[in-house]
């Protein structure tokens, strides 16, 4: 009885540590914000990206990594993913210095156990075929 006890724990605690260190492991980035975009969550390689580190991040409004003149194709982007509830496409980003660069995106809209959307997800994919 005891052997079986152990071994549950162990496999708890296998599948504790890969939810945890998954999103870190992976070498897409990846980042989690409210509806109004204020950043909850960034994995490292999101950050590195960018140019930040991740804790430089977690507050912030997702607005920090688009310009000005970015905003109006940065909120269409938005407004799609509200509705269907995902939105796949290439949107220009902002490095921390100030370089602009095109990444393929994937964001899905994030919903509590009900169905209603409590916040959003973004997976930078890849940067896009027109990166130096």
């Amino acid at each position: 009885m005891k052997s079986k006890k152990n071994k549950n724990s162990k496999q708890i605690n296998l599948q504790k540590y890969l939810l945890k260190d998954i999103p870190e492991q992976i070498l897409d980035g990846i980042a989690v914000a409210t509806l109004e975009g204020k950043i909850n969550y960034v994995n490292s390689a999101f950050a590195k990206i960018h140019g930040y580190l991740p804790e430089e991040l977690i507050g912030k409004n997702l607005s920090i990594f688009h310009t000005r003149e970015q905003m109006p194709e940065v909120q269409a982007a938005n407004r799609k993913l509200k509705d269907p509830g995902e939105f796949a496409g290439e949107i220009r980003h902002l490095r921390k210095d100030g370089t602009v660069f095109p990444s393929l995106m994937r964001n899905s809209l994030l919903r509590d156990e009900n169905g209603t959307p409590v916040g959003m997800m973004a997976a930078k994919c890849s940067e896009s075929r027109w990166e130096n």
